[in-house]
């Protein structure tokens, strides 16, 4: 095991490369945006030199008399003008990709410093905890709360990205709905509107039945936003009396109504899941900063 000295000493160095490589993404963020900008004027430059090119050269062609020599002349102004403001253009994109290659390369070099930066805290990390610091306690706790953090983290996009499909499939069995408005299975064009009206509720049922899978994995207490047991007894209503209602008489009807409103109830869990997996991923980022500031004192 090392020294306690040796591992802050080469915490700080790290530290000072991340910081460095931080203020590179940046710098390459500004840089690319250079870069675009001065392709677009280059191609712009050197468009201008073609058509003042061909001007002369057109121009040129059906003179013969002496009086257009003074004409000629500042056509080929012209044309010297605009290559030295393509000239001028392509030097300035040069300059630029080569300052954007050698942020590129300091960067690249850096690239593996986060993981050791991580590997550095987590050999301190030991160290203090075979030494009884009394900072033990708290990183402990700490990471027992991270672990809670990733898990519904992890449980809630899942549950974020059944809902949105649900939502999806909802928004394509209302239009489904509306297409078929006004006509039942007995009457012209009824029959198929009212297949594809099926197929799409299949579909429906087959999201919403997932969404309540991932869902049963989250508590009340996990996610204090989401009415999770409303949204459950709502679901098995609806998915009960969805294939039901269609072929009764009003059944069309009412399952316009059932979707419309199955449609709001899932907008409002969705949103609900949204706001809850953003706050995780703050507490996630406070407990980071937290057990960093413990370790390597930033």
């Amino acid at each position: 095991m090392r020294e306690l000295s040796q591992i802050d000493q080469e915490l700080r160095q790290v530290r000072r490369d991340l910081d460095r490589a931080g203020k590179l993404d940046a710098m390459l963020a500004d840089l690319g945006k250079q870069h675009l900008q001065q392709r677009k004027k280059a191609a712009e430059a050197f468009e201008r030199l073609n058509r003042a090119e061909e001007k002369e050269a057109f121009l040129a062609s059906g003179r013969e008399a002496e009086h257009e020599t003074g004409k000629l002349r500042r056509d080929k102004q012209e044309v010297a003008q605009a290559r030295a403001r393509y000239e001028e253009a392509e030097w300035d994109l040069r300059d630029l990709e080569d300052r954007l290659w050698d942020v590129k390369e300091e960067r690249a070099k850096l690239e593996q410093q986060e993981s050791r930066y991580q590997a550095l805290l987590k050999e301190k990390e030991q160290y203090l905890c075979c030494t009884g610091s009394s900072q033990v306690p708290r990183l402990v706790e700490i990471a027992r709360e991270m672990g809670t953090a990733d898990r519904l983290i992890r449980e809630e996009q899942e549950a974020l990205q059944a809902g949105e499909e649900a939502l999806k499939r909802l928004k394509e069995l209302a239009g489904a709905l509306e297409q078929a408005k006004g006509r039942g299975w007995d009457m012209p064009g009824g029959y198929i509107s009212m297949q594809t009206v099926q197929a799409y509720a299949r579909d429906t049922r087959g999201a919403l039945s997932r969404l309540r899978t991932e869902l049963a994995g989250l508590t009340p207490k996990d996610v204090p936003l989401v009415d999770l047991e409303g949204y459950s007894a709502f679901a098995d209503c609806f998915l009960e009396q969805l294939f039901s209602d269609l072929f009764e008489p009003e059944g069309e009807k009412q399952t316009r109504e059932g979707v419309t409103n199955t449609l709001c109830e899932v907008e409002a869990l969705v949103d609900g899941l949204r706001r809850e997996l953003e706050g995780q991923k703050n507490t996630k980022q406070s407990l980071q900063q937290e057990r960093e500031k413990l370790l390597a004192g930033t």
